[in-house]
């Protein structure tokens, strides 16, 4: 089974936080309420996502079949 992590940056160049998720869906559905969130913070002036995949012990940023990132990604 493929692990999953959503990374998020707050205010480059600032380290990532990273939360676990099971499924690209399931990582949308977090970016998307982790955004409106970020969005109500006004000491956040920017933010930056993506989605990891583990891919033989190693992270690398995951994308689609079409070769489109999360960001970019529907929810099914």
């Amino acid at each position: 089974m493929a692990r999953y992590r959503v990374w998020n940056i707050i205010n480059p160049p600032s380290p990532a936080d990273f939360y676990d998720v099971a499924s690209p869906d399931e990582a949308r559905t977090l970016i998307d309420k982790l955004t409106k969130e970020q969005l109500q913070i006004t000491s956040i002036v920017s933010n930056v996502f993506g989605l990891e995949e583990e891919v033989n012990g190693e992270w690398e940023e995951w994308y689609d079949e079409a070769g489109a990132d999360i960001l970019s990604y529907e929810e099914s």
